[in-house]
């Protein structure tokens, strides 16, 4: 059995990473680390991205610098990107920062991995309101509630896109393996 893991950022090994015999997907969190994960290929799949925690106020430029990094890397996909909000200061921010790197993995034709918490209206909102979807979905490390998820599924179903949850799974893959 393979399993598709999109909750993996850079500092992990790659031992770590394939030691369960998953797929991994290495997300980003801002340029600092992009190059480590573009080192993940080909043991992992690369995704670049602007985590909501690391949002800043010029983002056009970070925008152009996403781009031209998945232009470079045509395998890659985006992420980790979304809103949090936990921190909600920059909740504005996010949101607008959100909207251009979805637009982008749209246009791009890159799937996509989402990062959520505390701000599923807003998200759910900004992925309705966009004019394409990327073509697959995954929420990393979902904690969302029935009815979000449901609403992605659904809004996900329309476009016969894929869409994946990833729930932390804290036991030992011989466990998770037995009871999937």
């Amino acid at each position: 059995m393979r399993i598709i893991d999109t909750h993996c950022h850079p500092h992990m090994s790659s031992h770590q990473m394939t030691e369960y015999r998953h797929l991994p997907v290495v997300c980003s969190t801002n340029p600092n680390d992009w190059d480590a994960v573009k080192n993940y290929a080909p043991v992992a799949a690369r995704c670049f991205g602007l985590h909501p925690w690391w949002v800043a106020t010029e983002y056009d430029e970070l925008i152009s610098l996403l781009r031209t990094r998945l232009e470079t890397d045509s395998q890659a996909f985006v992420g980790e990107i979304g809103l949090d909000g936990l921190r909600r200061e920059t909740l504005n921010t996010q949101e607008t920062l959100f909207r251009q790197q979805f637009a982008l993995a749209a246009e791009l034709q890159r799937p996509v991995t989402l990062h959520c918490v505390r701000a599923y209206g807003r998200m759910r909102t900004a992925i309705e309101e966009a004019e394409c979807l990327p073509p697959a979905i995954s929420m990393h490390s979902y904690g969302g509630s029935y009815d979000f998820g449901r609403d992605l599924i659904s809004i996900t179903a329309k476009k016969k896109l894929p869409f994946v949850f990833w729930f932390f799974l804290d036991y030992q893959w011989s466990k998770v393996e037995t009871s999937v």
